[in-house]
């Protein structure tokens, strides 16, 4: 090979080194790319920014969808409701329109987004912002989670939130979307609080929906069928045509024009399941489902009486219609402490001696009251501490009671003509499973039931009206990040 030859052979293969090295490089460099970009998107880096929703012309990303998505899905999967363990796509919320609990957290996700923008965008337009107070409550909120996390033992904050709004969500987007809750909500208070109606307005409303707003005033018996634990079906539904029998009896007789008192004792004797009221007046809204309707029949008279099967199937209803009329007296306002007294165990009631002792307790109590503050906060103080009701409102109130409402002794003493702001007093409570005496504090009238109860539907459907109003402005698409969302 001459010498020419070996000089451009060995250029050649100079050559092919130096594109092999660039090819290598090249190579090299693409792979640690692409090993960042994994790196990258493991991290939930895309994932958490790429844009989910647009509400109107805002975009909102996954962990953002995911703060109203999330908070739902939690709710149902709590109650077992759904099955957390199975992918909420797979698993069917309506079995006839085929939708899956997927659909319909997201379908709450998109409304929840909708009214949310609508309502924070108005509000800064207005030049509304978070004030300090709400900017507080904003971190007392994120603390109390800090708390959760330690307690729940959590590293920290962040891994806490997203274990419950999922794996892309982060401590300031948590913040901003609570902080837009704050903004958007005091807004849509202060709409509502700013509504005012007058008394033809409100006479209207009573017009259109008497129905709800009367008070009915009836008799209810419940004859139940008596049936083993055990019992075949032929045997329950023996019984439950005895109860009918019984029912249709009871009915009879008092069309023939019975006592219902009487005939109640009469055909429920020895029957432990049996429920009798007598005289209860009820605002028509919170009439039973079973024979409200019924009722509330404008042709319906004193004295009618009807038999209705229970929606359970266990027993029969005996109802007589007494009357209905628009209860126009104030509401009472109040705060009271429960003592109940205790009973030995086994025992159907406390004796004489433990309700005596519940009576002591009590005035003690309202002793140790008036020789303090004898304030409404330090009662309210005081019946936080020690009332049994655990299902009144907090630190003892209830509010907007009407008459008819409580047990008679205690209606009887809010009601008495002569209360004036600021009384107390000790009244008993022979409920069962409730004996014992409440000490009550009168704290003053409210606006009748029916006025209050028509005055906040006005306001409730007038909201809804106006925010209906601003979302129409806010149509929500989805975008390339809707898959990260759940």
């Amino acid at each position: 090979m001459s010498e020419t030859s070996k000089q451009e052979k060995a250029g050649q293969s100079a050559a092919d080194s130096k594109r092999k090295a660039v090819v290598y490089t090249i190579i090299g460099v693409v792979c640690a790319i692409a090993a960042a970009a994994l790196l990258i998107y493991n991290s939930g880096f895309f994932q958490s920014r790429a844009v989910a929703m647009t509400v109107g012309d805002v975009e909102y990303t996954a962990p953002q969808v995911d703060y109203f998505y999330m908070e739902l899905y939690n709710q149902y999967a709590y109650y077992g409701m759904l099955d957390s363990s199975v992918p909420a796509d797979e698993q069917v919320y309506d079995e006839e329109t085929g939708e899956t609990w997927h659909d319909f957290f997201l379908s709450y996700a998109e409304e929840s987004l909708s009214t949310l923008t609508a309502l924070y965008q108005a509000a800064v337009a207005d030049g509304r912002s978070l004030t300090d107070e709400q900017a507080q409550a904003v971190d007392e909120s994120l603390n109390q989670y800090r708390v959760e996390a330690i307690s729940a033992g959590y590293s920290d904050l962040e891994n806490y939130l997203r274990m419950y709004y999922g794996p892309y969500m982060t401590t300031g987007i948590y913040r901003d979307m609570l902080e837009m809750q704050m903004v958007a909500t005091e807004y849509y208070n202060d709409y509502q609080e700013g509504l005012t109606y007058s008394d033809d307005e409100l006479d209207a409303y009573y017009d259109e929906n008497s129905d709800t707003l009367d008070t009915f005033v009836h008799n209810s018996c419940f004859i139940a069928a008596e049936v083993e634990t055990d019992a075949t079906e032929d045997e329950k539904e023996a019984a439950l045509a005895d109860a009918k029998e019984t029912a249709d009896a009871m009915a009879a007789e008092l069309e023939a024009g019975g006592d219902f008192a009487q005939l109640a004792e009469e055909h429920t004797a020895g029957d432990e399941d049996a429920a009798v009221f007598t005289d209860l007046e009820v605002p028509g809204a919170q009439l039973s489902t079973l024979y409200g309707e019924w009722l509330q029949d404008p042709d319906r008279e004193s004295g009618d009486v009807t038999v209705m099967e229970s929606s359970s199937g266990n027993g029969y209803f005996v109802v007589q219609f007494l009357d209905r009329y628009l209860l126009t007296s104030d509401t009472v306002d109040l705060r009271h402490i429960l003592i109940e007294a205790e009973t030995d165990e086994g025992a159907d009631a406390p004796t004489q001696a433990q309700l005596d002792a519940a009576y002591e307790e009590a005035q003690a109590l309202l002793d140790q009251w008036k020789a303090g503050e004898a304030t409404e906060e330090s009662f309210a103080e005081l019946a936080n501490e020690h009332s049994a009701d655990t299902g009144s409102n907090t630190n003892g109130g209830y509010y907007n009671a009407y008459k008819g409402e409580m047990i008679p002794t205690f209606d009887e003493w809010i009601f008495d003509p002569a209360r004036q702001a600021g009384d107390t007093g000790i009244v008993e409570n022979s409920t069962e499973d409730h004996e014992g005496y409440h000490i009550i504090y009168y704290i003053g009238t409210d606006e009748p039931y029916w006025e209050q109860q028509a005055d906040s539907a006005l306001r409730t459907q007038d909201t809804a009206d106006w925010v209906e109003g601003l979302t129409a402005d806010y149509p929500v698409t989805q975008g390339s990040g809707i898959k990260y969302v759940g």
